[in-house]
């Protein structure tokens, strides 16, 4: 697997694998999976148009920082 970094907070995840077929035969399957990521402030802004509540979580830590890996958005409506 090969992971490279795109333009526009995107990553390409170029996956190889191969299936074995009988003795000595094998077949390659290969995949590019184009993952995208924003920044923080984006996404809030972008739900803030259609929830009035919104908490972020970061499952590892009190509050999101520049360090978080995953985040959580629990957004309500009224």
């Amino acid at each position: 697997m090969d992971v490279t970094a795109l333009p526009n907070y995107r990553s390409n995840w170029n996956i190889k694998v191969f299936e074995h077929v009988n003795a000595d035969r094998y077949t390659l399957h290969e995949e590019d999976i184009v993952e995208v990521s924003f920044p923080l402030g984006k996404i809030v802004a972008a739900l803030r148009g259609h929830f009035v509540d919104i908490k972020v979580i970061d499952p590892d830590r009190k509050r999101p920082t520049g360090k978080s890996d995953r985040l959580f958005f629990v957004a309500m409506k009224s």
